[in-house]
């Protein structure tokens, strides 16, 4: 359950994060590996304040972090690793903890650049892999509790 939940994490990250909106029009979506890669938002129908919030998304140090947290996680557990127990867990927190850093991360930069009229809405996706991360880590760390009562 440890791995798929690893893998689970991984899998969030190919759909839509967060929605963005300025006012009632929507300014756009990024997704997962766009908070890491970085990438361009397309939607020509978008005017004002909406287009130029849409326009760019740069890379997020705190999803490559979530992303590769998740990723070591997961080699952690399909390895030869003697204190997989340890490694997923060191691994959930650091990734459940950057996915909450990156959270406030957006929010604090869409209000520097959008003011109170923008709104960001966080999509299924960014709470499954919050919630995967979340359970790996609880369920690493009852692992090493019995590891280290044996």
């Amino acid at each position: 359950l440890i791995s798929s939940s690893f893998a689970a994490a991984i899998i969030f990250f190919f759909f839509t994060f967060c929605e963005f909106s300025c006012g009632n029009q929507k300014a756009g979506t990024v997704s997962g590996i766009e908070l890491v890669t970085g990438g361009e938002t397309k939607d020509n129908d978008l005017t004002g304040k909406a287009k130029e919030i849409s326009e760019t998304v740069s890379p997020n140090i705190w999803a490559i972090i979530a992303l590769l947290a998740a990723a070591a996680g997961l080699l952690s557990r399909i390895s030869n690793v003697s204190a997989k127990p340890v490694a997923g867990a060191a691994a959930g927190i650091i990734g459940a903890g950057s996915l909450l850093i990156l959270k406030s991360d957006i929010i604090s930069q869409v209000l520097a650049h959008g003011g109170d009229e923008t709104t960001v809405d966080f999509r299924a996706a960014y709470w499954g892999a919050l919630l995967a991360l979340a359970l790996a880590e609880i369920l690493s760390l009852f692992r090493m509790s019995r590891w280290r009562g044996s």
